[in-house]
């Protein structure tokens, strides 16, 4: 009945479903690259230090000279503070002066230490990188795929080239970004003799960060040090402001599709006043018609929050076709949780817009029904 109810109106119901369905559409494609733009900052997390330690004022990809800071704190560090398993000095960089397209991210290491540190990263061509490397680099996958390159060509950073020789197997998540390189070679690019960007510090137990963060920072006040990627850190305010503005458009967006959803219900409760009437008169109850009621308008949500999702789908995927091509990472992730909730908001708003009118048409007398014109 509430599926016949709801035809009787073709054009009305239409316009109210297409309405619902681009509302949820849109917070679909909202869910979908705010869980991408997550799992991208859980997987920088996972590459990088358990500890970062910067110059206090310093950071960013394209630090200013004055943030760097003299690569024997690694040394230092390792020394004088407990509890510290690995202390090696990085330059971490964007590849903002080279012909590189995409987003690249380029990280000056100890061969060894990165062996060490990043042993577990699969090849997919090549070899990493050793001691005995000077203009060498090591590509992540969506790299040597943004800007077709392979084993043997070269890299261009700046006005100096790197020989590829080596190609990260496809991970998924920021490592496919990252380009190592030796990083005496970095220094001497960068002009930067014995400076680093930053110290990354991995600790024998991770219970342990807070006390090291401590100790850090009493010992080496011209030092910042916290936990994970500063960068990161920063990102991730930033991600926070970005969630908080795209709920607000979200429930903006809501919030129309139910007054839509309201108005159709009411209007098509008010022409069929007699019929309920009827209804009552042969001994329906308040309650029965109060269900009838909210059971057209979730189902028609449900209608429209199920077109929403593959809308929101298309959408989805064209905004991550359209990033990858343009910048070379992946910021689009549709779990099976995103259609669940999209359905899930699509039928409290049929709940939410069916209440009034629902509860309207249960309180109207049957004789005033029964005379309505």
């Amino acid at each position: 009945m509430a599926v016949k109810n709801l035809g009787r109106r073709k054009i009305r119901t239409g316009l109210t479903v297409l309405g619902i369905a681009i509302a949820i559409a849109f917070a679909f494609a909202l869910f979908s690259v705010s869980e991408g733009t997550q799992a991208l900052v859980s997987s920088a997390q996972r590459l990088g230090p358990d500890i970062d330690v910067r110059k206090a004022g310093g950071g960013g990809t394209q630090p200013s000279q004055e943030s760097y800071i003299d690569d024997n704190y690694a040394t230092a560090l390792a020394d004088e503070i407990p509890n510290i398993r690995t202390a090696t000095p990085i330059i971490l960089s964007g590849a903002a002066g080279g012909e590189s397209r995409g987003i690249t991210l380029l990280l000056g290491m100890i061969p060894r230490d990165a062996q060490e540190i990043y042993g577990n990263l699969k090849m997919s061509e090549g070899r990493s990188l050793t001691d005995n490397d000077n203009f060498a680099i090591v590509l992540g996958y969506q790299i040597s795929k943004t800007n077709s390159l392979g084993i043997g060509d070269n890299f261009s950073f700046m006005t100096e080239n790197f020989e590829v020789v080596g190609i990260l197997a496809e991970t998924g998540g920021v490592v496919d970004l990252v380009g190592l390189v030796p990083l005496s070679t970095f220094q001497s690019v960068l002009h930067l003799e014995n400076k680093v960007t930053n110290i990354w510090l991995w600790v024998e137990d991770k219970k342990n960060i807070g006390s090291v963060l401590t100790e850090i920072e009493n010992r080496y006040p011209e030092l910042k040090a916290t936990e994970g990627i500063t960068v990161l850190k920063e990102s991730e305010d930033f991600m926070k402001f970005g969630d908080a503005i795209r709920l607000v458009i979200t429930g903006v967006a809501l919030l129309i599709g139910t007054l839509a959803a309201m108005n159709t219900v009411t209007m098509s409760t008010v022409e069929r006043t007699r019929e309920f009437g009827a209804m009552r008169s042969l001994g329906a109850s308040n309650g029965y018609v109060f269900k009838l009621v909210l059971v057209e308008s979730t189902l028609l949500c449900i209608i429209g929050g199920l077109l929403g999702c593959l809308l929101g789908y298309a959408g989805s995927m064209a905004i991550e076709r359209y990033v990858s091509n343009f910048l070379g990472i992946d910021i689009v992730e549709v779990t099976l949780r995103i259609p669940l909730i999209a359905i899930g908001i699509a039928a409290m708003v049929g709940i939410i817009a069916g209440i009034y009118p629902a509860w309207r048409v249960s309180r109207q007398q049957i004789v005033e029904s029964l005379r309505y014109e």
